[in-house]
């Protein structure tokens, strides 16, 4: 089963969102925000070829996946990893 890791950085933002959304919107808004963030990250967890891949050089020629106007950066792991 495919897991999802999120970074200290990536929650941090995450969180940044949910308030921004309850500030603006209430936080029936902000809790429909994660949810759908929650949904979509196991989504792509489970198609790691999903997405138009491309190195970036401004963040040192890692690997990213663009899926409209989101950026993911991703990072697979083989069996062997840790």
């Amino acid at each position: 089963m495919a897991r999802v890791l999120k970074r200290e950085a990536a929650k941090r933002d995450l969180t940044s969102q949910w308030v921004w959304y309850a500030d603006n919107g209430g936080m029936e808004v902000a809790d429909r925000f994660l949810t759908a963030v929650e949904k979509t990250l196991k989504l792509l967890a489970t198609q790691p070829k999903s997405g138009v891949r491309f190195l970036s050089a401004s963040l040192n020629s890692r690997e990213c996946v663009a899926f409209q106007s989101q950026t993911v950066l991703k990072r697979s792991f083989s069996s062997t990893s840790r």
